[in-house]
């Protein structure tokens, strides 16, 4: 009997130790991608913050040939401010969906119109040389149920990122159709 009891006591702190290190495992992953979060959002944030700062240095120290140059500059400011303004809310709404708190208000949504709110906002980065984009949106596109802000901001970042990573001439065609399910 005592030989049985020391088998059980043995069994259970071996299974204990194991659930343990489990528990311990998961917790140095969870911890290891809130690091690589932090890292990663901090360097999204000084981002748009050193472009302003370089912009209001440049103002403030008058090194600009004329006033339509001041006012594309500040142009630029309110540009980078939107841009950090985005970031912020995404990582508000990750953090919010963390929590478990509801995150989006879904409804019917006009899906061209969610798509031209998102390339209007980022329309004047391509009114330059060597830069097009290109909007085909097909008409009576099917109402779609979702967070209009959540998917505007999908389709900003998905812009943002073709317009970061394309080649020097930047071609970026944003197309939007139905399909009949199968």
């Amino acid at each position: 009997s005592y030989l049985w009891t020391a088998v059980v006591g043995i069994s259970i702190i071996a299974v204990l130790a194991l659930i343990v290190a489990q528990y311990l495992g998961h917790q140095m992953k969870l911890t290891r991608l809130r690091n690589d979060l932090i890292a990663t959002v901090s360097h999204e944030l000084k981002t748009p913050l050193a472009s302003m700062r370089v912009l209001v240095d440049t103002l403030l120290e008058g090194r600009f040939e004329d006033q339509q140059q001041a006012r594309d500059y500040f142009g630029l400011i309110a540009k980078e401010n939107e841009r950090l303004t985005r970031l912020i809310d995404n990582f508000l709404t990750f953090s919010r969906m963390e929590r478990n708190k509801k995150a989006f208000d879904s409804t019917e949504l006009d899906l061209s119109e969610v798509i031209k709110a998102a390339v209007d906002s980022v329309a004047d980065r391509f009114n330059r040389a060597n830069y097009h984009l290109e909007v085909d949106i097909a008409e009576n596109l099917p109402k779609v149920t979702g967070d209009r802000d959540a998917l505007i901001t999908v389709l900003l970042n998905l812009l943002d990122n073709a317009y970061k990573y394309s080649q020097d001439e930047k071609r970026i065609r944003v197309r939007a159709y139905a399909t009949e399910a199968n």
